[in-house]
């Protein structure tokens, strides 16, 4: 038996003790879930706003930033990944089909091999055999296609679960925007993958790295000065584009990194902020807000724009090492819940504690 906190409807979660099935075949894998860690989209999830799993609704298990322990494993699965009975994992969110376009060029965050929709842990419902999808669990059926990556020894799983927020922010702002040593960052917005964007940049030897934020965001502002920013900018006070150019000698950022969630405004922001010739990465999702885009200003300043969507192997890999090579950052999980809490961790991620930085969920308790 294994207790989880199912979603059973929009803001509906229900603590149940489920009989763990048996697994489809001897190489899918068990795993003992220690920590989860939460992110706006299990907020999307939690509300019924989220609606791109292409799943039919139904009952669920969230969480999708998983990190426990090997109880079970098939040979081929174990040697395949390179663990054994025992083992410390992180567990990443997409699991790919291996054989689609996005798959082969590995691009499998992308992954279209599955019948009609993505295949990914925390979005798939329990009517859906093995049911255990979710870290909102006690354990978590893993897939043998899974992608999962050894937690470095010594480094607790509640720390390890800030793996999800450090690809992404390395993905962002190291590898699809090609930062050099040397060059200047700046970081749009101070939540969780904004502070990760931080830690990213830094050491990736950014020789500036200047971070924004609103009026509610003055505590997290100042975790970002703690993790290596050397300037930060509330914008409901000070102007973004004039302090960059000032602190760049009137050229702009080599990169600019929007890690914003909602908001469209900071794309405008991006645009006044970067240099010419510079790189502007879109990070944060708008929820289809629609933003105004200066074209002009774009083509004739060679702004380059890339889209991020998430991270995969080499960049989740990059950050469980700088996580187990940066002491402190575990302060960082500010808000930690049980499975019979889990609806007050999706409270608090929502709302407007200014000492939230990042939330999370440990089965055990």
């Amino acid at each position: 038996m294994t207790r989880a906190a199912v979603l059973t409807g929009p803001g509906a979660i229900e603590l149940q003790t489920i009989e763990r099935p048996t697994l489809p075949d001897g190489e899918w894998a068990w795993l003992r879930v220690e920590a989860c860690g939460l992110c706006g989209t299990d907020v999307e999830q939690f509300d019924g706003s989220f609606t791109g799993s292409g799943w039919p609704a139904g009952p669920m298990i969230l969480g999708h930033e998983v990190v426990g322990v090997i109880e079970q494993v098939g040979e081929t699965t174990a040697q395949r990944w390179g663990v054994t009975v025992g083992d410390r994992v992180a567990v990443e969110p997409s699991i790919p089909c291996g054989s689609c376009q996005p798959c082969l060029t590995g691009e499998y965050v992308s992954c279209r091999g599955w019948p009609n929709r993505p295949l990914a842990y925390g979005f798939v419902p329990i009517s859906v055999e093995p049911m255990l999808w979710g870290g909102w669990s006690e354990h978590m059926a893993l897939h043998p296609l899974s992608v999962v990556h050894r937690v470095p020894d010594g480094l607790d799983p509640g720390t390890a679960t800030l793996f999800n927020a450090l690809g992404a922010a390395h993905e962002w702002t190291v590898r699809r925007s090609g930062l050099g040593a040397g060059q200047s960052v700046v970081v749009l917005g101070a939540g969780q993958r904004g502070l990760a964007s931080v830690v990213a940049a830094r050491a990736a030897g950014a020789g500036l790295v200047i971070v924004s934020g609103t009026p509610h965001d003055h505590r997290r502002l100042r975790h970002a000065t703690d993790l290596g920013a050397d300037r930060v900018v509330d914008i409901g006070t000070d102007d973004l584009a004039a302090v960059v150019l000032d602190a760049t000698g009137g050229r702009g950022a080599d990169v600019v990194v929007d890690t914003s969630a909602g908001a469209v405004e900071p794309v405008s922001q991006a645009i006044d902020c970067v240099a010419d010739g510079g790189t502007v990465v879109l990070g944060g999702l708008k929820q289809g807000r629609h933003a105004a885009l200066d074209v002009d200003r774009v083509v004739l300043r060679a702004i380059r724009i890339q889209g991020a969507r998430s991270a995969g192997w080499p960049a989740y890999h990059r950050a469980l090492e700088l996580l187990g090579d940066t002491p402190g950052l575990g302060s960082l999980r500010t808000h930690v819940f049980d499975l019979e809490h889990a609806a007050d961790a999706v409270a608090v991620l929502k709302g407007d504690d200014p000492d939230r930085v990042y939330v999370g969920i440990d089965p055990a308790g």
